[in-house]
């Protein structure tokens, strides 16, 4: 890895840096603000997703044409990644670019007109549609479950709006 590429301007060519030479050195340099699931689960995503497709490219060259290229392949391999994953990857380049717009590696991020991929909906959003009692109908289901181990339950549900699972 360049230890120090952002400080010697005048030798390194921004054009001449690969993708995978700059996200390793940002790898680096953001491991210790990063927990450490968060560093493995980034280093996973570039090293097995992105790195393919994008690490031998210039990082001055790879354009919105080459991401669109790269979630359009994670979408159709023989097991596809879920839009939940492909989102993380997007969040993750866009850091990348980020930091490198930032340091003047590059004028402008090929991220930035990019839509973001939309969370895949869980097992429950997909399949278990869920209807909001008015008024009435929560006054005649506590009145049911009077007596009911249920009851306390419900009643700080209702008042609470908790969500599934909180």
């Amino acid at each position: 890895y360049l230890s120090n590429i952002y400080a010697l301007p005048n030798i390194v060519n921004p054009q001449n840096i690969t993708f995978e030479t700059y996200y390793k050195n940002w790898l680096i340099q953001v491991k210790p603000i990063l927990a450490n699931k968060t560093f493995e689960r980034y280093e996973e995503l570039l090293r097995i997703h992105v790195n393919p497709t994008l690490g031998n490219l210039h990082l001055g060259k790879i354009t919105q044409d080459h991401i669109e290229l790269l979630y359009q392949t994670l979408r159709t391999l023989k097991r596809p990644l879920s839009e939940t994953t492909v989102l993380q990857i997007h969040r993750v380049i866009s850091q990348i670019f980020k930091s490198a717009v930032q340091k003047k590696m590059i004028n402008e991020s090929p991220m930035l007109y990019i839509k973001a991929p939309k969370r895949s909906k869980t097992k429950y959003q997909q399949e278990l549609p869920f209807n909001v009692l008015d008024s009435n109908n929560l006054k005649k289901l506590i009145e049911g479950l009077k007596g009911s181990y249920l009851l306390d339950l419900v009643v700080i549900a209702a008042k609470t709006g908790i969500r599934r699972g909180e």
